[in-house]
């Protein structure tokens, strides 16, 4: 009923479904909403029960909506699998911004595997996310390589939370480096963009005058 009446509606623009155990059968129903005419800008599923096949879903999901700004998967168990899954369909996004992914188990035994791979290849060429949240997901050193090898081609992300991974400080103190050389073009155009309104302000007080 809930699906139903969100494909029929299109005011609601925030969606938080935060524990409710919708499990991966949920999570299918709820990504028939999420097709070429939704609305829902932010939609938060934490804690939510769903593994490699909820992902799956997802995944598809997010290749050709257009609305989503913000994803929130916190707390779920994605998996490697199903990471890979949200990551090669983040691949042909052009619209969201933030993905909170945290607490999935994206990596395997050694601390890296295929979902890392697939995260560093969509960082390649994904020019919309500008914040990301990986943290506690058992990413050890040679994933942080590996997704600071793909910053270098990135310029798009200026914040990336590894905390409560397994990546050695000089790791990442270099990806560090990196989103600060993604933020710099950023703040130089804020702040001209605000020189630009001092101006026009001072200007329109001495016309006044």
């Amino acid at each position: 009923r809930l699906v139903v009446g969100l494909r029929e509606n299109l005011t609601i623009t925030d969606l938080d479904l935060s524990h409710n155990k919708i499990s991966d059968r949920g999570t299918r129903a709820l990504c028939k909403c999420l097709g070429k005419d939704s609305v829902i800008a932010h939609l938060s599923l934490c804690d939510n029960h769903m593994h490699s096949e909820g992902g799956k879903f997802l995944g598809r999901a997010v290749q050709t909506n257009t609305s989503l700004l913000k994803l929130n998967l916190r707390l779920n168990r994605l998996g490697e699998k199903g990471g890979c899954y949200m990551f090669e369909g983040l691949k042909s996004n052009g619209s969201l911004k933030q993905l909170n992914i945290s607490g999935n188990g994206l990596a395997d035994d050694s601390g890296q595997g295929e979902a890392v791979r697939v995260l560093a290849a969509m960082l390649r060429v994904n020019s919309t996310i500008n914040k990301m949240d990986v943290s506690s997901n058992s990413l050890g050193t040679e994933a942080g390589v590996v997704m600071r090898d793909a910053l270098e081609e990135n310029k798009s992300l200026t914040s990336l939370d590894l905390r409560v991974n397994k990546v050695a400080p000089d790791v990442a103190s270099a990806i560090r480096e990196l989103l600060r050389r993604n933020e710099l073009p950023r703040l130089a155009s804020r702040a001209a963009g605000m020189s630009d309104t001092r101006a026009a302000r001072k200007n329109s007080t001495i016309q006044e005058r």
